[in-house]
């Protein structure tokens, strides 16, 4: 009896070894959770865009005496009580129009810090005018600019954030095709305009750009973003000497024009690995 319990309990003990064996065995640890990727900004990319341009043009025109002459109204002739020594104005104009171009540029991520150089070049065509009216003969001048093309050239300085954010600011040179047109028309009452006499350039100017804005990334090529931008150009005069067209002499005039432009644009862009 006794070497029967003996053997019992020996299998017994056997049987539970086995088994605590095969339990380990079967089950396995779970696999570690892998780390989502962190996106890296470094890399050359390309891109679109489209948005609004608010333009802002004012103009400050000297112009000299009167020219004493059969019809010589005008706006400095003392209201058409005689010749005067000249006299000064300014008006102002808004030529805001739709945005749109392409964008291409090159980011190297150092720890959270981006550095990065864009260029970019849009098509915008939008012209306004503003206008004086000098005295009761109705003699009056219209100042218009056209804002179109523009592009830059741009460094930019940013912060990478919750892995897939970018902000930065932007700064550098910026170019663009402004056209400027000055017309003046002497009358001798309301219903008696004479021919008028228009003066007018199509110049390419340079300036500066300051801005920034902010980029998600959508995945590891594509981003959507948005950026504000503020342009401001060289001035652009357009000089004319005293001069008759028709029968109506002009006296001489120089007029400068002061473009700029707040940008606010959408973005899509392609990161090339």
């Amino acid at each position: 009896m006794r070497k029967l319990l003996v053997g019992v309990a020996f299998s017994l003990g056997v049987c539970l070894i086995q088994f605590a064996s095969a339990a380990d065995m079967s089950v396995k640890a779970p696999p570690p959770i892998a780390a989502a990727p962190v996106f890296n900004w470094t890399g050359f990319y390309g891109g679109v865009n489209v948005g609004y341009s608010g333009g802002r043009t004012t103009t400050d025109t000297t112009q000299g005496p009167a020219v004493v002459g059969q019809y010589a109204t005008g706006p400095c002739d003392n209201n058409g009580a005689g010749p005067a020594t000249g006299c000064s104005f300014s008006t102002s104009s808004h030529p805001n129009s739709v945005i749109g171009g392409v964008q291409a540029g090159y980011n190297y991520q150092a720890g959270a810090m981006v550095y990065g150089i864009e260029v970019d070049f849009d098509w915008r065509d939008r012209s306004d005018s503003g206008i004086t009216v000098f005295n009761g003969f109705y003699d009056n001048q219209v100042d218009s600019s056209n804002q179109r093309w523009v592009g830059t050239v741009r460094g930019r300085l940013g912060y990478a954030f919750a892995n897939n954010w970018l902000a930065y600011l932007s700064g550098g040179l910026a170019y663009g095709d402004l056209r400027h047109t000055v017309t003046q028309t002497f009358c001798t009452g309301a219903a008696n305009c004479r021919v008028p006499r228009i003066v007018s350039d199509d110049t390419t100017k340079i300036g500066w750009a300051i801005g920034g804005g902010i980029d998600y990334a959508l995945n590891r090529n594509w981003s959507v973003g948005v950026e504000y931008l503020y342009i401001g150009f060289e001035s652009d005069t357009i000089s004319a000497s005293a001069a008759t067209v028709g029968p109506t002499l002009y006296p001489a005039i120089s007029s400068t024009f002061h473009d700029s432009s707040q940008i606010a644009r959408g973005r899509l862009n392609y990161k090339f690995n």
